[in-house]
């Protein structure tokens, strides 16, 4: 066996004869089989102090220190710190392998709980089980038993703690809950209360009306303040001719409310109802505000709702939280027929309820300065929209007359064609148009009515979408936005025709789609014409359609299909970079196309 650790891998590599500092260390030595620590029993701490001093005194003047006590036994946990002595060059025995030194290092903590402060194997368990947080003690120094015992007594208690804690939080979850469920039933019977006593609501939910259903009323703004007051009134008109409704609220209690809001509903009357015509106006106020009298004029044919006399008024402190909803519900009994319907107001909305069975003979007019309005279709021979500031939605018949127009909002609707009137046979007109809003109409393409069809869709600052009947004119237009349209011409030869679309800045995609009736029949007197300043033009006419092709565009790529199309000049025109000029079988329509800056797609027939 060699010698010396390095013998294999050194050969001849030579060291100092000189003694080095570990010589000895290997050597076998008497070593105490137990831990050894200075008895605590024999010195208090004021002595250990005062050696301490004198021994650095001493050994500071090169005085030797005093010899130290004699080493006891350790037989009580009087200290987790002990000053051993413990020197390994004069000790006989090898110190122990690493790795069982090492081995089962934290396995102390149980060791301490179980067998206390005298089992164990030494040091290392000790420092991991007992690990100070304050400042490092002083080396020769004996450490405050007091504080350990603190901690050791702190870990002991720490163990009960929990059990305690959570008894104790259970006990108060308990108690909370119940408390809670007594809070929670008294809050409930004393809003039960007031609701009976007092008849307010609590607003942010919806109130619907139990006389019909699906009418909420009032939709109160979560802006407003959260519990209101109704105050509310019934009309009976009986069997009007004709019945007009004015809402006139003015805006003189602005210094009360913060916003005037509401709607008009008309709706299919209760079975029970006896006349043809009933209402009821309601009004809401925060629970500050009493309106002690509703203010109106009724006659026979008319109802005008004016501004409400308010009582206590000592919710104008809190305007930005009051607010004024007004309610007008219109209870139509199945089969009345109006002359005429005429509905103005000045902040209220409309809402016209399915399964209504109303016809107006004449005309319906409806004027709103501040609402939007929604409808399922009843029979109207004229209908006539004017709203300056909300949208237009739901379905609507068309009969002679179907006018649509707003301000500042936008337009989607369902229109239902109807027969002409077999007397007078007059033109079914329709005419949607935004100032500032798009535009987007569906008209219904199953069961189309035989008869002529004038179409106008005018979007200013909006898009145009949506697919029309096309009869004997059709014309869509914006300033600011594209065009998105199928156009279902009713009959292939009805007589002429013309059919236009123009976008200043947007997008066009038309598709004329094959005839309704006399499908295969030529297409030979239809004029179209589409054009657009800024934006592409894409355009797909059917097999049915004859005639002269004819555009171009002045920047931007041009493309022209169809099987039977026969080009009769294609190049540069004028300011137009690519123009073509075209024809398809011999009838006599004429298609013209024209872009400032886009490309032009043209499909005509069968590719």
């Amino acid at each position: 066996m060699p010698s010396s650790i390095y013998d294999n891998d050194s050969g001849s590599i030579s060291f100092s004869t000189e003694l080095s500092p570990t010589d000895g260390y290997f050597l076998e030595r008497s070593h105490p089989q137990d831990l050894y620590i200075d008895a605590a029993s024999s010195y208090d701490i004021s002595t250990f102090k005062a050696r301490e001093t004198g021994t650095e005194t001493e050994t500071t003047r090169g005085i030797p220190a005093p010899s130290r006590p004699p080493y006891t036994r350790y037989t009580t946990p009087s200290s987790a710190f002990s000053d051993e002595t413990m020197p390994l060059i004069d000790t006989r025995q090898p110190p122990p392998a690493y790795v069982d030194a090492t081995a089962n290092l934290y396995e102390g903590y149980n060791s301490v709980q179980q067998e206390g402060l005298g089992s164990g194997v030494g040091g290392p368990r000790w420092l991991v089980t007992f690990s100070r947080n304050g400042p490092p003690q002083h080396m020769t120094g004996t450490p405050d038993d007091g504080e350990e015992v603190y901690r050791i007594t702190t870990y002991r208690r720490s163990r009960r703690r929990p059990r305690e804690f959570c008894c104790s939080s259970g006990i108060m979850i308990k108690i909370t809950l119940v408390i809670c469920a007594i809070a929670i039933s008294a809050w409930l019977v004393a809003a039960a209360t007031r609701r009976r006593g007092s008849k307010q609501h609590n607003g942010h939910g919806e109130d619907r009306n139990p006389d019909i259903p699906g009418v909420e009323f009032p939709k109160w703004p979560s802006h407003c303040n959260r519990n209101y007051r109704i105050k509310s009134t019934s009309f009976d008109f009986g069997a009007p001719t004709s019945l007009r409704i004015h809402e006139l609220v003015t805006e003189k209690h602005d210094d009360i409310f913060r916003s005037i809001f509401g709607s008009v509903h008309i709706a299919k009357a209760p079975a029970d109802q006896t006349t043809d015509i009933q209402a009821k106006l309601l009004f809401a106020t925060p629970s500050s505000i009493e309106i002690s009298e509703i203010k109106y004029t009724k006659t026979d044919t008319s109802l005008s709702v004016r501004d409400p006399i308010i009582k206590t008024s000592s919710g104008a402190r809190h305007r930005s939280t009051s607010c004024l909803g007004i309610g007008l519900i219109l209870f139509v009994s199945p089969g009345v027929m109006l002359e005429n319907l005429v509905l103005t107001s000045n902040h209220l909305g409309t809402k016209i309820h399915p399964n209504l069975s109303l016809t107006i003979t004449n005309q319906t007019t409806i004027t709103l300065s501040s609402g939007s309005l929604s409808s399922s279709s009843f029979l109207s021979r004229k209908t006539t929209i004017d709203i300056i500031s909300g949208s237009v939605s739901g379905t609507y018949t068309l009969l002679d007359l179907l006018s649509i127009k707003t301000k500042f909002g936008s337009i989607s609707v369902a229109v239902e064609p109807r027969k002409a009137e077999k007397e007078h046979p007059r033109p079914a007109v329709f005419f949607a148009g935004s100032v500032s809003g798009s535009v987007n109409v569906e008209f219904e393409r199953f069961d189309i009515p035989e008869r002529d069809y004038n179409t106008t869709v005018d979007a200013t600052m909006g898009s145009v979408t949506g697919n029309f009947i096309h009869g004997s004119a059709t014309e869509l237009k914006t300033q600011s936005g594209s065009i998105t349209a199928d156009i279902l011409p009713y009959d292939a030869d009805a007589g002429p025709s013309t059919l236009r679309t123009f976008t200043r800045s947007g997008m066009t995609a038309v598709e004329v789609l094959a005839p309704y009736t006399n499908r295969g029949t030529p297409m030979k007197r239809l004029t179209s014409e589409h054009r657009g300043n800024s934006g592409s033009i894409k355009l797909t006419y059917p097999q049915e359609w004859e005639g002269t092709i004819e555009g171009g565009t002045m920047s931007g790529s041009l493309v022209l299909r169809g099987r039977d199309v026969e080009i009769i000049h294609q190049g540069g025109r004028g300011p137009l970079q690519r123009s073509v000029k075209a024809r398809k079988g011999k009838g006599g329509s004429n298609l013209e196309f024209q872009t400032g800056s886009g490309s032009c797609d043209v499909s005509i027939g069968r590719i």
